[in-house]
């Protein structure tokens, strides 16, 4: 279904960092991608679903963004942890690097823009990251940078096969992040002449690391979830997996994805990606 010629040669190799260094890398992250999902969530019209809090990939600043608000936009830069102050177009304007930053000091830099951008910095709405021990006087940290890199290169090849996916499956479908949880999907529905929530669809995408696996995994959600057997559940490629805990889907985790070369690391997860899709029917 995918036209994986058109991907190699942007796909970086991930897999060759151990995945338990990845683990204080991902939790920075999150905690400071609640920043830029609380821009949205302060200054924009408020959407069913959160879609006025989520953010987008931009992948020549190697991070994420919130939608804009008059001409702004705020960003955060992965690979070293930086907040940026952005123009509607996605072009730095100002940035504040995180590191060994208290969150109390990252939300005056922030703020400050705000105030001059004409916002209210009172209505900047966001609570503090649960994760993050010692709350707002706690410092971000980048002890292992290789770690930051790692999961920006997977943020940036699941931006790259799910924008595929995505517009082979529904022109227009949109890959989206979320910043709690820190992903990236996007949303299939089965009967394309609707978007109702009622009716049946399958979140595609990758979590850097959650509850249900403490490493990036690629997965297929099925909402709502499917009245069906367990044990009748089809096989999955590409070393996939049924999850059926929290939620009910597939999964693929990284400590199953191969490392041997980019080629066969994007075979494998185009297969697990179809093979999801594929397994709707026997629902």
């Amino acid at each position: 279904m995918i036209r994986l010629n058109r991907l190699k040669s942007k796909w970086q190799i991930c897999g060759r960092i151990p995945l338990a260094q990845l683990v204080a890398a991902r939790q920075q992250l999150h905690q400071a991608a609640q920043l830029v999902g609380a821009f949205g969530m302060s200054y924009l019209e408020p959407q069913p679903d959160g879609i006025h809090a989520r953010l987008v990939w931009i992948d020549r600043l190697k991070g994420v963004a919130s939608a804009p608000a008059k001409t702004y936009r705020v960003g955060l830069r992965l690979p070293d942890l930086t907040l940026l102050w952005l123009d509607e177009f996605g072009m730095i304007l100002s940035e504040y690097g995180m590191r060994q930053q208290t969150l109390s000091h990252t939300l005056a830099w922030l703020k400050d823009h705000l105030t001059h951008a004409g916002f209210n910095p009172d209505q900047f709405m966001m609570e503090t990251p649960s994760g993050l021990a010692g709350g707002a006087t706690s410092r971000f940290q980048v002890d292992n940078p290789k770690a930051f890199d790692e999961l920006t290169r997977y943020f940036s090849n699941a931006h790259l096969i799910l924008e595929a996916l995505a517009a082979k499956l529904s022109p227009g479908n949109k890959v989206y992040c979320r910043a709690k949880p820190f992903d990236i999907r996007f949303v299939y529905f089965l009967d394309q002449s609707s978007e109702s929530t009622s009716q049946q669809s399958i979140c595609l995408g990758l979590s850097l690391g959650d509850t249900a696996f403490s490493e990036p995994y690629f997965y297929g959600q099925f909402l709502p979830e499917p009245d069906v057997n367990p044990n009748s559940l089809p096989e999955l490629a590409g070393a996939g997996q049924w999850y059926t805990d929290a939620w009910f889907g597939t999964a693929l985790p990284a400590s199953q994805i191969v490392t041997d070369s980019e080629d066969h690391q994007l075979q494998q997860i185009s297969n697990f990606l179809e093979s999801t899709l594929q397994a709707v029917s026997h629902f």
